[in-house]
């Protein structure tokens, strides 16, 4: 039996998009949707997302306080409470709590992605494909920090009195502050390697981000946002707790902290499959 074509029909705003696109000779992504699809990936996933979350949690948060280094120990005026300021302690917490964040990241990306299923031999899985992702992100994230050190270079330099050597060093270090416009461009790598597809060239994919870095920094813009409100209300209710049981709020604090920090890294997650999804569409669509 021949099969049945689907019609679909495509809204108007949806043509004058695809017409605007067209006449740009740009792949433009829906600002809108770029906006609110990271949070329908969380809402629609959320069971999932809410055990998954659960667990790193729970190991991100056990491994800190194990090791001295618990979100409580920020907190000024706090007594009998471990705290450690071992310097290659604290290096190893950075290396072993970031692996976490990046490896639940890409089981999220999994999940939202491929629809996989949460059990445990797909929390095990750990391969080729994973381990270049967590580096794809561990570059991303260094890339963003660069303008700290920028800010840190200027912050520490002593005034020349040769006005050309002053406005060339403040004009190369300032560079600095333009990375992540750039590296922004670049996070649909992410979900491009978690597909098993050969990478695209790095010029090909900034060509192919054209026009949309805007929409994309608004986009991270409601993310950064939502973080920053979420942190700072938590700190500052931290400020008013009663440090009497320093070790039930020790923990407790630990772990709100880390399940916040996960669900707001699933959305950036989000972000990126987004990108990849409207710049490269689906695992199975390939890269046209």
């Amino acid at each position: 039996m021949p099969k049945k074509t689907k019609e679909t029909q495509t809204s108007p705003n949806k043509k004058s998009f695809d017409v605007l696109s067209a006449l740009s000779g740009e792949t433009l992504m829906p600002p809108l949707k770029l906006i609110y699809l990271p949070f329908a990936y969380v809402v629609d996933n959320f069971m999932p997302l809410l055990k998954l979350s659960v667990l790193f949690a729970l190991l991100i948060g056990g491994s800190s306080l194990a090791m001295g280094f618990a979100y409580i120990c920020g907190i000024p005026l706090l007594v009998n409470f471990y705290c450690s300021n071992n310097i290659i302690l604290f290096a190893f917490h950075i290396l072993l709590k970031y692996f976490l964040l990046f490896f639940f990241a890409v089981k999220w990306y999994e999940l939202i992605s491929q629809k996989k299923a949460l059990s445990l031999p797909f929390l095990l899985s750990f391969n080729n494909q994973t381990l270049k992702a967590i580096g794809a992100l561990a570059l991303m994230w260094g890339l963003n920090l660069v303008p700290f050190i920028s800010f840190y270079l200027l912050a520490i330099r002593e005034p020349n009195p040769d006005v050309t050597i002053e406005v060339t060093y403040f004009g190369v270090v300032s560079i600095g502050f333009l990375v992540p416009f750039v590296v922004l461009r670049f996070y649909s790598i992410f979900g491009l390697i978690l597909d098993g597809k050969p990478l695209p060239r790095l010029t090909e994919i900034w060509e192919r981000g054209k026009g949309n870095s805007l929409r994309i920094i608004i986009a991270l813009f409601v993310i950064f946002m939502l973080a920053l409100f979420a942190f700072l209300n938590f700190y500052l209710n931290m400020q008013g707790y009663d440090y009497s049981h320093p070790l039930w709020v020790g923990i407790s604090s630990e772990f709100v902290y880390e399940l916040m920090l996960l669900i707001l890294l699933a959305l950036f997650v989000g972000h990126c499959y987004t990108q990849k999804y409207f710049l490269y569409g689906e695992k199975d669509e390939g890269n046209n």
